[in-house]
């Protein structure tokens, strides 16, 4: 059953390491320009060194410094989800001052009825 999990994380990491790869070559390093870019390609590389380290923790067992990494890679993941939650309020309160002063239009969606 090992086996099963290693064998999932190869996967995971290989499929990680493949999307991160594409974003970069497919925008021609665009993603660099733009807040939202920036993010992709920062959670696109957090998951590939993550699941890269639980590879490495699996196969290899313990290193030295492994502790320090790992506290590395943990404040990395809270680094990035309030960049992410930065991110979000930034472009809701702009979307909400354009809605203010009528530079875009209010679309109400229509529930459907019984």
């Amino acid at each position: 059953m090992r086996g099963v999990y290693i064998l999932e994380f190869v996967a995971m990491f290989l499929v990680w390491l493949v999307v991160t790869v594409t974003y970069h070559v497919m925008t021609s390093g665009a993603w660099r320009h733009s807040p939202e870019g920036r993010l992709l390609m920062a959670d696109s590389v957090l998951f590939v060194w993550v699941t890269g380290l639980v590879l490495a923790g699996v196969l290899f067992g313990d290193y030295p410094g492994d502790t320090i990494v790992g506290a590395i890679s943990y404040a990395l993941f809270v680094a990035t989800g309030a960049w992410r939650l930065q991110l979000i309020v930034k472009a809701q309160r702009l979307r909400r001052r354009q809605r203010q002063e009528g530079l875009i239009s209010v679309r109400r969606h229509r529930t459907p009825g019984p």
